[in-house]
């Protein structure tokens, strides 16, 4: 059975190898596209069994970009999930109304984004009884993985790893925090504003 394919629509590239590589360590396979046109090359080429789309990105409207996939008899199929700074509830009906299936509001956490793409995953093996990757162990060894990728990043206060990710009006900055706390916070990667170290 061929793994489960994600298309990450976001053209922000320090966003795009952060999710791609943990996508990928969680054993999904990810491709990315930075805008519209290669958007339409990748659902062609690769037929994702999801679409993760930035609504803001420049040189297109997402929006109208989903409506168009939807309508294709080709993709209509794919879910897509707005991954987006849009935060009011307006925005993410506009996102519903569009044809998004979910929205996940950036800043957001590498294990709530893991937890979500489960979730498509799940009802795209539904027939299948064994279910594919969805344990902490995988999610432990994805989070090590990216504590060691990214240890070289700018050090904060309390802090073990960090780097900021500029995605125009929405900084974002990548954590890993490890406390004896429980099992799932001990290994959670969170996506924060950066104005959150200040707070």
């Amino acid at each position: 059975m061929r793994p489960f394919r994600i298309l990450l629509v976001e053209d922000n590239q320090d966003l795009v190898e952060l999710v791609v590589k943990y996508l990928t360590l969680c054993d999904w396979q990810s491709m990315a596209a930075a805008n519209e046109e290669e958007c339409w090359r990748c659902l062609e080429q690769e037929k994702p069994d999801l679409i993760l789309m930035d609504m803001l990105f420049p040189g297109a409207e997402a929006f109208a970009l989903v409506r168009a996939i939807k309508n294709d008899p080709r993709f209509g199929q794919i879910p897509v999930m707005a991954i987006t700074g849009l935060n009011t509830a307006k925005d993410k009906k506009r996102c519903m109304v569009a044809g998004c299936e979910g929205v996940l509001t950036k800043p957001f956490h590498l294990d709530e984004l893991r937890r979500r793409v489960q979730c498509y995953v799940n009802k795209n093996n539904k027939d299948n009884v064994k279910k594919s990757v969805n344990t902490l162990k995988t999610h432990f060894a994805a989070v090590a993985v990216l504590v060691f990728l990214f240890s070289g990043c700018q050090a904060l206060p309390g802090k073990t790893a960090g780097q900021n990710i500029d995605d125009r009006a929405i900084s974002t900055s990548i954590q890993a925090t490890t406390t004896a706390d429980s099992a799932s916070n001990s290994t959670r990667v969170d996506v924060l504003p950066t104005t959150a170290w200040f707070s």
